[in-house]
């Protein structure tokens, strides 16, 4: 995942070989979910615009074949 600190993207490179089901989130620091991105078979690597956002802390969670990952990203 880079940049971890961001202004208008973030990319997403996935190590795994195989990834049949893809679930992308990211939440504020309430919990909210304010982006969902579900894919099947997708690519290894995937992009995310994120301009929109307020300049603040969030947390990117990422499923990849139903094993979660949770990261902090921070909007500058």
């Amino acid at each position: 995942i880079y940049p971890s600190l961001f202004s208008d993207n973030i990319t997403i490179d996935f190590h795994q070989r195989y990834i049949y089901q893809l679930e992308v989130k990211i939440q504020n620091v309430l919990g909210q979910t304010i982006f969902f991105d579900s894919e099947t078979n997708p690519s290894q690597t995937k992009t995310i615009y994120l301009n929109e956002l307020a300049k603040a802390m969030y947390f990117l969670v990422i499923t990849t074949n139903g094993i979660q990952t949770t990261k902090k990203i921070i909007k500058q």
